[in-house]
């Protein structure tokens, strides 16, 4: 087999059954030049057999005695990788048959790129969710959240290599970690491709609210990191609590939500005094963030701050004002009519 152009590495702990849909899912790409790494991390089910029944010469299968724990697996993977891009791929979801011509040409044109991602759909409920595409946007949406998915996105081996792959003790935000690390090195850029790529299962017939729960709380770690990162000398405890505050929506009162409007108004003249990021992309995606405050918090909370909203925005720019009345404008109307579909 020649050398592959792209490894797709899959680290699978009892997989099964959905793990031969995934691996067929990548056996039927239209690009040809990959090879596909299967770590089995120890699983208890079927998983080691159905890998063992795999003949075609594309795949690897690598057998973890021992659970290395997801961080572990991946970053082992990624040592075992043979090609210069490393395209990850989980053992529950499956990729639409053109993602690594999509992903390897996007590459190959855009050498400033250091990971790209794309747009997915969700396998149960057929919503479409994408990412900004644009990596001045992808760099700003990275302040406060993952700026692609995992799943449907495509690595530079050596970059991500050199800045220590994916860190310790951030599972199950891996993901996030390793965009922030990027985007903190400085080595290049973050992107998505306006394609879907994949399709992602949600499990909601699971209950995932611990996991969702450990989640946010490694969330707020890298959120951490990128303050220290954005802020320097600057950074305070308050800084970090108010950041992951207005990153998640947990917002509980009115001042809650004034601190929220004042942290985030904030940001665009930090960036001005540092250039850590583009201006312009980072007064839109504050304005976004705000948006999607709005629609996070409680309605109660939410209608019982409209009239107080000209008090929230004091203190912002106006041009910023402006965006940001806006925003709660969209979201009271989008709001008031998911109330009225709900009452008729």
């Amino acid at each position: 087999m020649p050398e592959p152009k792209i490894s797709v590495v899959l680290s699978v702990k009892s997989g099964m059954p959905y793990l031969v849909e995934a691996v067929d899912s990548i056996l039927c790409q239209t690009f040809t030049q990959f090879e596909l790494l299967l770590l089995d991390n120890a699983s208890t089910d079927a998983t080691r057999q159905y890998m063992e029944s795999i003949t075609d010469e594309r795949v690897r299968c690598v057998y973890n005695e021992q659970d290395l724990g997801i961080d572990g697996s991946r970053n082992k993977a990624f040592a075992l990788a043979r090609a210069p891009y490393v395209a990850p791929m989980d053992s529950d979801d499956a990729a639409l048959p053109h993602r690594l011509e999509v992903q390897y040409a996007f590459m190959e044109s855009h050498p400033s790129i250091l990971a790209s991602g794309g747009a997915f759909t969700v396998y149960e409920t057929g919503e479409l969710k994408a990412f900004p595409v644009e990596p001045e946007t992808a760099a700003c949406m990275t302040m406060f959240n993952a700026p692609m998915a995992h799943p449907a996105s495509i690595m530079r081996k050596h970059e991500a290599q050199s800045i220590g792959g994916y860190p310790p003790d951030f599972s199950p935000s891996l993901d996030y970690a390793i965009w922030a690390r990027l985007l903190m090195s400085g080595l290049g850029g973050l992107a998505n491709h306006k394609d879907v790529l994949l399709r992602y299962r949600t499990h909601p017939q699971m209950d995932r609210s611990a996991y969702h729960q450990r989640m946010a709380q490694k969330a707020d770690k890298v959120r951490a990191e990128l303050c220290h990162w954005f802020w320097g000398d600057e950074v305070t405890d308050e800084t970090i609590r108010l950041h992951c505050m207005a990153s998640d929506g947990r917002a509980a009162s009115i001042e809650d939500l004034k601190a929220v409007v004042g942290y985030l108004c904030s940001l665009p003249a930090g960036n001005a005094r540092r250039g850590r990021l583009s201006q312009p992309h980072l007064e839109a995606v504050v304005c976004s963030q705000w948006e999607a405050v709005c629609q996070m918090i409680p309605r109660t909370l939410f209608i019982k701050a409209l009239p107080c909203m000209p008090v929230l925005f004091r203190g912002c720019s106006p041009s910023i004002t402006t965006r940001l009345m806006k925003s709660t404008l969209r979201v009271a109307r989008i709001r008031a009519e998911n109330l009225w579909k709900m009452l008729r």
